[in-house]
């Protein structure tokens, strides 16, 4: 299967300095990779720069074979990369309608996003801000869904909610995947949720891939997740 996300060699950071280095990350179609390490091992940093935001300060990041472009960010959206920050940055005075048509391609998109996350249809008129913390993370998923991306870099969608509510949004994410062949690249703090619904995890240790297994050795070895997280793993 061709990659449909592949970064080669790529360092990664600001100022000249990178955070992330030598990264080597294929995603295949339908395939959910999770990003995984401590705070500042450079998870957030690696996605902006796969999204276009950030340039990279070595190596490349391909979509579909072709150069991410940095300096037009928002032509790698048009081609199908879809960034989910953790931040939400919803427009929260509008409506959670108005929300979602920020990234609509018609109207059976807009169903079709809808479909995944039934809770908004009955808030679809309220102010986004009046939603509670786990209706607000559908709201940012729905938008990305609905511009129908071949790529979602999904950053800590769990900040700030109850994990049973991770647990559910983590499983619509795997239904995305599975059912639209999205790639989906997820960074997240609850890595035993993530591991989950994840095919594949790559783990980053001061900016250094420590570990690259599948989600279900990790499952399994829980001596060699906690041993990567420490910079130890092989």
């Amino acid at each position: 299967m061709t990659a449909i996300l592949s970064c080669a060699a790529l360092d990664a950071g600001y100022h000249r300095r990178p955070v992330v280095r030598n990264l080597n990350l294929d995603v295949n179609p339908g395939e959910i990779v999770a990003i995984l390490g401590s705070n500042g091992a450079g998870k957030t940093t690696s996605l902006l720069t796969m999204a276009g935001l950030l340039a990279p300060l070595g190596g490349s990041v391909l979509l579909d074979g072709k150069p991410v472009n940095h300096k037009r960010p928002f032509l790698s959206a048009r081609s199908g990369v879809q960034l989910v920050p953790d931040d939400k940055c919803l427009f929260t005075t509008l409506s959670v309608a108005d929300n979602i048509s920020f990234g609509r391609r018609g109207k059976a998109a807009v169903d079709e996003a809808l479909s995944y996350f039934p809770a908004l249809e009955k808030r679809i008129k309220l102010p986004a801000g009046v939603l509670s913390g786990g209706e607000q993370q559908m709201l940012v998923l729905a938008r990305a869904l609905v511009a129908e991306p071949k790529v979602m870099l999904i950053d800590e969608l769990s900040m700030g909610l109850a994990p049973v509510i991770v647990q559910e949004i983590l499983r619509v994410v795997r239904r995305i995947a599975d059912e639209k062949r999205t790639a989906v690249v997820l960074v997240e703090q609850h890595v035993h949720m993530a591991l989950q619904i994840a095919d594949r995890a790559t783990v980053l240790a001061h900016g250094d891939v420590v570990l690259e297994e599948s989600a279900e050795v990790l499952r399994a070895d829980p001596d060699l997740l906690r041993a990567s997280y420490l910079g130890r793993a092989a």
